[in-house]
């Protein structure tokens, strides 16, 4: 994430740009911008599990979490949620990591990923290419039918009354949303995913390990925070565990908690009143309620 005034959706976005080889300037002066690097056009983020002998013995990686097409990693056959462990023979356990070995690669040259697929271990070859001008643009239109895609099966599912299902799909439209350049109506649109969300959730729901790995980082920020910028450091933190469990009300209250201490009251109020939609009648909800009042109304946009 990003230390600057920008929602936690629009920072993902941005940095999933730099990761891919992408500009970080706005999509409107980026789109007619075309790029030496080499681009795999992926969003993705860095994740641990478990060892096992699939993965061999390997405990993190690089999630592909978007793939717009024609991007090299989609014509190689990767899909969303594949888990890229080496590529051309080197471990790679940031997305940072990958970006450097694509880009020593070099485009045009190929080279063999190795990776996880519902935890079996698999290769592909991977041939990187220069970034087109239009990436931008297919990108922003990629993850917006994502979106609607993810929310439409929820809404037919939720119909249907499969709610466990319909619940997995607000998940992942949520998800998508925090790559959205629709930087406009994501946080309504983000409001009104997390209270169908509630509508269908699950009574009994295991924290994925990625959500407990990010807190327990969030909060070993906050104990020993001195700063403005250790405070935005925890808030990011939050929010990448927010990524992994958006129905966690005690995770968008703790971002909001941090959002204040790193001096962003717009921040805080949006993660704070997300906090109360998701557990309106909590033991510490009157307690929020009355903090919020303390932090002013939200700015006029």
């Amino acid at each position: 994430m990003m230390a600057c005034r920008l929602s936690s959706s629009a920072a993902a976005y941005l940095l999933a740009l730099q990761l891919c080889g992408c500009a970080a300037e706005p999509a409107t002066t980026a789109l007619a911008v075309a790029s030496s690097r080499p681009y795999l056009g992926v969003q993705m983020r860095a994740v641990e599990f478990p060892p096992s002998v699939a993965n061999g013995g390997v405990t993190s990686g690089v999630q592909m979490d978007l793939l717009p097409p024609g991007g090299s990693s989609q014509e190689a056959g990767l899909r969303e949620g594949d888990i890229v462990l080496l590529a051309g023979g080197r471990a790679v356990s940031t997305a940072e990591a990958l970006v450097e070995t694509v880009q020593a690669n070099g485009a045009g040259k190929p080279m063999i990923w190795v990776y996880l697929r519902d935890g079996q271990r698999r290769e592909t070859v991977v041939t990187p290419r220069l970034r087109g001008a239009a990436v931008d643009q297919i990108l922003a239109e990629h993850v917006i039918t994502r979106i609607a895609e993810e929310e439409s099966l929820g809404d037919s599912l939720a119909a249907a009354g499969q709610r466990v299902t319909a619940f997995s799909h607000y998940v992942r439209a949520l998800q998508l949303l925090y790559y959205s350049p629709a930087r406009g109506d994501t946080e309504s649109r983000g409001n009104s995913l997390l209270t169908r969300m509630v509508l269908v959730r699950p009574p009994q729901l295991l924290i994925p390990g990625e959500a407990q790995r990010h807190r327990a980082r969030a909060q070993t920020i906050t104990e020993s925070a001195r700063s403005q910028a250790d405070h935005e450091r925890a808030r990011a933190a939050f929010v990448e565990a927010l990524y992994h469990a958006p129905w966690l009300a005690d995770l968008w209250r703790s971002a909001g908690l941090a959002a204040e201490k790193a001096n962003d009251a717009e921040g805080a109020r949006r993660y704070l009143r997300r906090a109360l939609m998701l557990n309106p009648e909590g033991p510490d909800s009157e307690t929020l309620r009355q903090h919020l009042s303390t932090l002013g109304p939200a700015r006029t946009r």
